[in-house]
C-alpha cells in the first residue's frame, strides 16, 4: 500500500479510481436494465396493437354459463356437493401439514398420495399408478424419460406442447412425426426408422385420444395395430381430453 497525492492506494488502483469504475459498472448495467425493459415495453404493444396481448381475467356469472372452454369436462370443479363432501373429509381426518412440504421424493410424499394410486391402479386394471401435478408434467415426465440410448419416440404432428417438450429432453436416439392420425403414414415411420435410420431398440408412439384444437379422434385400435406389426414399438395415448 503507497499513498499517492495523499490517496491511498491497493494494488496499485487508487481507492478513488476503484469508486468510479464500480459506478460505471453500475450505469451500464442500469442502462442495459432499461434498454430491456424498454424492448419489452415495445414488444408489448406490439402485441397489444396485433390484438394477440393476453391477461388473466375473471369471469362473472360463470355459474350460469356453459362451459365450453375449460378442461373441467365433468363439472367436478363446481360441483356443490363434491365441494361439502371434500370439506367434510378433511375436517374429519385432519393432516399434519397443509402442504407437500417438498418433492415426493424427499419429504412431499403421503399416505393419501399412496391410497389414490393404489385406487388408481385398481381401477385402470394395472399394476401401478403415478400422479402428476397436471398433464402437462405427466406428458414431459413420460416423453423424457421413458425413451433410452438406441431407442426412438415417434410423434403425431398435432402432439400437444408438452410431449415434444419432454421428447426433446429425452435420451432416444431418433425422434420423428408422422402425418396426424394417418395410420399408413405411421407405418411408413416406422419401417423408415428400422432400414434407413437403423433404430434396433425400443420405438414409442405418442398420440393423443382426442386433439383438443380440432376434436377430433384417433383412431387407436389400428394405431395399436400398427405398432404391435412392428414387433417392439408402444403405443403411449394422452387422454386428458378423451
Amino acid at each position: 500500500r503507497s499513498r499517492v497525492g495523499g490517496r491511498s492506494r491497493v494494488g496499485g488502483r487508487s481507492r478513488v479510481g476503484g469508486r468510479r469504475a464500480a459506478s460505471a459498472r453500475v450505469a451500464e448495467e442500469e442502462g442495459r436494465s432499461a434498454g430491456a425493459e424498454e424492448r419489452m415495453a415495445r414488444a408489448l404493444e406490439r402485441r397489444r396493437r396485433a390484438g394477440t396481448l393476453r391477461s388473466v381475467k375473471q369471469v362473472a356469472g360463470v355459474e350460469a354459463l356453459v362451459d365450453f372452454s375449460s378442461n373441467d369436462y365433468l363439472g367436478l370443479a363446481r360441483d356443490g356437493e363434491l365441494a361439502e363432501a371434500f370439506l367434510r373429509s378433511e375436517l374429519g381426518e385432519p393432516r399434519k401439514a397443509n402442504g407437500s412440504t417438498g418433492s415426493r421424493l424427499l419429504t412431499g410424499s403421503s399416505a393419501v398420495h399412496d391410497d389414490f394410486e393404489e385406487w388408481l391402479a385398481e381401477f385402470h386394471g394395472r399394476e401401478s399408478a403415478l400422479l402428476f401435478p397436471s398433464g402437462y408434467a405427466a406428458n414431459a415426465g413420460v416423453a423424457s424419460c421413458v425413451a433410452d440410448e438406441g431407442d426412438a419416440i415417434v410423434l403425431d404432428e398435432l402432439s400437444h406442447s408438452s410431449t415434444r417438450f419432454g421428447a426433446r429432453r429425452g435420451r432416444q436416439d431418433k425422434t420423428a412425426f408422422f402425418r396426424h392420425n394417418d395410420v399408413d403414414d405411421l407405418r411408413r415411420v416406422l419401417g423408415d426408422l428400422r432400414a434407413a435410420e437403423g433404430v434396433s431398440g425400443s420405438i414409442f408412439v405418442c398420440v393423443e385420444s382426442v386433439y383438443s384444437m380440432d376434436g377430433d379422434a384417433a383412431p387407436l385400435g389400428d394405431l395399436a395395430a400398427a405398432c404391435r406389426a412392428d414387433g417392439d414399438a408402444s403405443l403411449i395415448v394422452d387422454e386428458a381430453h378423451g
